[in-house]
C-alpha cells in the first residue's frame, strides 16, 4: 500500500489478522523480533483480553506506549466489539493481513477499515474463487500488488519441491457450487 511509506514507526499500532489461532504463536514469535513493547494475543474468549485491549488502546493513544501489537483471527477480529476498539486508535493504525483472501468473505471483511493507515495482504491466491464481489473488496483495500512470487519461481529457487501436475476434472453439484 502505498500510505505505508507515511507512517511513524516510532509510535505504531500493528494489527496482525490470521485465519487460524495456530498462527497466532507464529506471528508472536516474529513480531517479537521488531522490539514491541506490548503483544496481545485476542482470540477466545474475550474476558482474557478485553480489558489488556482497552487499557493498551487507552495508553497508545495518550502516548504512554508507541509500539504495540495484537494478533487475532478473523473471526475475533470481524466481531462488533472489537472493530470498535480498532476504530479508536487515533494515529497509525497498520495492519497485516494474512491469508488475504479470507478478508474477502461478507463476514471477514469487516476488519477491513479505513482506519488502518497502512495495510499489508499476504496470499499466494489473493483472488478468491467463484466470488468477484469478494475478490473487488480485497484488491480495492489494499489497492496494489507490491510483491510477487510465482509458483514457477518458488520451485525453480528450491522453495518448492517440483512436483508432477495430473488435474482431475469434476462437477461440483449445485450445493456444492
Amino acid at each position: 500500500c502505498s500510505e505505508l511509506y507515511f507512517l511513524d514507526f516510532s509510535s505504531i499500532f500493528t494489527v496482525v489478522v490470521v485465519p487460524f489461532q495456530h498462527l497466532i504463536y507464529q506471528w508472536e514469535r516474529e513480531i517479537r523480533k521488531f522490539n514491541y513493547t506490548k503483544i496481545i494475543r485476542a482470540f477466545g474468549n474475550k474476558n482474557l483480553y478485553l480489558s489488556s485491549l482497552d487499557s493498551i488502546i487507552f495508553d497508545y493513544n495518550i502516548g504512554v506506549r508507541n509500539k504495540i501489537a495484537v494478533i487475532t483471527t478473523y473471526s475475533t477480529a470481524s466481531k462488533n466489539f472489537f472493530l470498535e476498539r480498532i476504530n479508536k486508535i487515533k494515529n497509525n493504525l497498520f495492519g497485516i493481513f494474512d491469508e488475504c483472501h479470507y478478508s474477502g468473505s461478507k463476514v471477514f471483511s469487516k476488519i477491513l477499515v479505513e482506519n488502518f493507515s497502512g495495510r499489508v495482504g499476504l496470499s499466494a491466491t489473493p483472488s478468491r474463487w467463484l466470488d468477484e464481489e469478494g475478490t473487488n473488496t480485497i484488491f480495492s483495500f489494499f489497492q496494489a500488488t507490491i510483491f510477487s512470487f510465482p509458483l514457477s519461481q518458488a520451485i525453480k529457487e528450491n522453495f518448492l519441491t517440483k512436483y508432477e501436475y495430473y488435474p482431475v476434472l469434476t462437477e461440483l453439484t449445485e450445493k456444492e457450487q
